[in-house]
């Protein structure tokens, strides 16, 4: 239903995140980055959404509420900006607020070339944050 929101609810990040306290996997309405194959879904609401696909808390703070509703850890890593994937403090921080991002950011050929799964504290995070992230 967040496909009629208005651009003005969209692009506020308040109601994001009641909306994403809701439903961990609304986050994919607020935060296509310009880069995303998706955008195309958005077309009026895209300009008022890229914003959000950078908010390092935003993102972190969708991570640990899809923690614990089970939610779409894969699509949040797949929407964020391809920059973030890169950064290893952002890596981090992502496998810290919820292990199964490893996994996920595991998909890109940038983050296999980087090496997040040889790097014993990202690894460590991740286990630490989700200890079947190793299964």
């Amino acid at each position: 239903l967040l496909t009629f929101a208005s651009r003005r609810l969209l692009a506020d990040r308040s109601f994001a995140l009641d909306a994403i306290r809701l439903d961990s996997s609304s986050f994919w309405y607020f935060a296509v980055s310009p880069e995303s194959q998706d955008c195309w879904f958005f077309s009026s609401a895209a300009d008022a959404c890229t914003e959000m696909a950078g908010d390092r808390e935003l993102i972190f703070e969708t991570l640990r509420i899809a923690r614990d509703q089970q939610g779409c850890v894969g699509t949040i890593i797949r929407t964020v900006y391809p920059s973030l994937r890169t950064d290893r403090e952002f890596v981090l921080e992502a496998v810290r607020s919820n292990g199964k991002a490893l996994e996920f950011l595991l998909d890109f050929r940038e983050c296999n070339e980087l090496g997040w799964n040889s790097d014993r504290e990202v690894v460590l995070a991740a286990v630490q944050s989700d200890g079947l992230t190793l299964g």
